[in-house]
């Protein structure tokens, strides 16, 4: 998935003059200072994260289990990696924790999701400063969509693949656009450094709140690119 993904980008920055490939972002947050991201790209074991006025205080990523059983020449396979993290927020710490995990059925070389895009691919709950969760779905092939809730805040969230000033789609996700209602209030770019828009029309404490569910997009790597990152582990 990443090795598609690079190849499009490099296409993408060839298409517009050798400039960086970047993320496509909503007209409502065209004009909102983007915050640039240390720590995700390139993503080290348990590096801290920090954009804007936001840093980590603690982040910890989990082993990856997985479970595969073949029965009548159908495989079934589990998998899931836990990783959590403390965010410092202007009212106090925020905590996440999260819950990446993937169910697939093959046989040969078709796959299968069984529960055609109902089983969470990402879940987390947050505490501490703000109380609230997030929910991350497979919403067909190669797309996600989902659910943020803190309190009676609702927004929902959306995987990006479009590049800007190119029609060139990359095929998994390049970043995520949190809109409430039909509004954009944030983003997340997951390419490059990574970088996050957040509209300061928000109260600050809307504006932790959405850092909090940022800094999970950011972290989050999905279970076929794991494997990648598990590669810069420490022995």
């Amino acid at each position: 998935m990443r090795t598609a993904t690079a190849f499009l980008i490099a296409l993408c920055a060839l298409a517009m003059g050798c400039a960086p490939a970047q993320m496509q972002v909503p007209q409502a947050l065209s004009d909102v200072f983007p915050y640039p991201v240390q720590g995700s790209n390139p993503r080290f074991w348990n590096s801290p994260i920090a954009f804007g006025p936001w840093q980590t205080l603690d982040a910890n990523s989990g082993y990856t289990w997985n479970f595969g059983h073949r029965l009548l020449g159908i495989t079934a396979e589990y998998t899931h990696r836990p990783y959590r993290f403390a965010l410092q927020l202007r009212q106090g710490p925020g905590l996440a924790e999260c819950l990446t995990r993937a169910v697939t059925l093959s046989r040969n070389d078709l796959q299968v999701d069984p529960g055609y895009g109902n089983i969470p691919v990402l879940r987390c709950g947050f505490g501490g400063a703000v109380e609230g969760t997030l929910r991350l779905v497979a919403a067909g092939v190669n797309a996600e969509k989902g659910e943020i809730q803190f309190g009676q805040n609702r927004y929902g969230v959306r995987a990006v693949k479009s590049f800007t000033g190119s029609p060139l789609q990359s095929v998994d996700a390049i970043g995520y656009e949190i809109v409430d209602g039909a509004v954009p209030v944030a983003a997340v770019e997951t390419i490059n450094q990574g970088r996050v828009w957040i509209s300061p029309s928000l109260a600050q404490a809307d504006q932790d709140q959405l850092a909090l569910a940022a800094t999970a997009l950011l972290m989050y790597r999905p279970m076929d690119d794991i494997e990648d990152e598990l590669d810069s582990a420490p022995e």
